[in-house]
């Protein structure tokens, strides 16, 4: 018989490590390199089973859940449901944040952009790709500030995203003939208005 208790404190315990790990982590060193051994302390929760019941299970609505938000270094770990009819999202950073997205099942599309005219400055940076891939369950990515990218998660799939602080730093764009105009993290306060690009 499943024992769904005995996974929801499994599932717990796996999702205590991984923060108390990550605390750790970037108490030492907030910079890329603690991301990035953050991202790799991700790798093997995101196909561990019980997390996944607990916190991605059959039952679980669509879209994203906080699972975690650290009160003092601020990091916070989401879970997302991919949802019908969600669609790519046009290319964007996270503002002064970092992120690292690690898929859990089924996959994520992702592209990566460069800016090639304009300024993030003023509202007039146009992007071009530099580089697409697939996040399999397993795979992590860390994105640093500044990193400009696209996700297009499929319907049912589940993936981790931790993030460097409890806010959303990103605004939607739109497409502008064959090529995408960014718009900035709203929150992005180290990007000096009038600033060089």
């Amino acid at each position: 018989m499943f024992d769904r208790i005995g996974t929801q404190e499994a599932g717990k315990a796996v999702l205590d490590a991984l923060c108390d790990d990550a605390r750790s982590i970037l108490t030492a060193d907030p910079g890329p390199e603690g991301q990035e051994a953050l991202r790799r302390r991700l790798l093997p929760v995101l196909t561990d089973r019980d997390f996944l019941e607990a916190y991605g299970g059959p039952g679980t609505a669509p879209g994203s859940h906080r699972l975690y938000c650290d009160p003092d270094l601020g990091f916070t770990v989401f879970i997302y449901v991919g949802r019908a009819g969600r669609g790519e999202s046009p290319p964007h950073d996270h503002g002064d944040d970092w992120a690292i997205y690690g898929q859990s099942a089924l996959y994520t599309d992702m592209r990566d952009f460069e800016i090639v005219s304009g300024s993030r400055y003023d509202d007039t940076a146009i992007v071009q790709e530099t580089g697409s891939y697939r996040l399999n369950p397993g795979d992590a990515h860390l994105y640093k500030v500044g990193d400009i990218h696209s996700i297009d998660p499929v319907v049912d799939c589940r993936y981790v995203r931790i993030a460097g602080s409890p806010a959303d730093h990103f605004t939607p764009v739109g497409p502008i003939g064959e090529e995408m105009r960014a718009i900035w993290g709203v929150s992005f306060t180290e990007r000096p208005k009038g600033g060089p690009a």
